[in-house]
């Protein structure tokens, strides 16, 4: 799809990132960038994500239920529910 957007003349660009309160605790290690595979969740008007689960790459299930990406800084470390994450949406022709 991105290929064929670009030959159509399309101009991309880069994805906005969101800071939104997380709703789960997350693992990291500092010392790299994680990127995970997150759930947007609008309730009453107010934006939280989620992580969908186990972060493995042979588990499907969780790339399906995600709508985003939760950045993770390489010097963050675990995230306590209810902090600030960095969250980059799916692109709509991905959900």
């Amino acid at each position: 799809m991105p290929a064929l957007r670009y030959l159509a003349g399309e101009i991309f660009e880069d994805a906005p990132m969101l800071s939104i309160a997380t709703q789960s605790p997350l693992r990291k290690q500092p010392g790299r960038a994680d990127y995970q595979r997150g759930k947007l969740i609008t309730e009453d008007g107010e934006n939280t994500v989620t992580t969908t689960g186990n972060q493995s790459s042979g588990v499907l299930s969780s790339l399906a239920q995600a709508n985003c990406y939760l950045v993770l800084e390489q010097e963050r470390g675990a995230v306590n529910a209810g902090e600030k994450v960095n969250v980059v949406l799916f692109d709509e022709f991905l959900q």
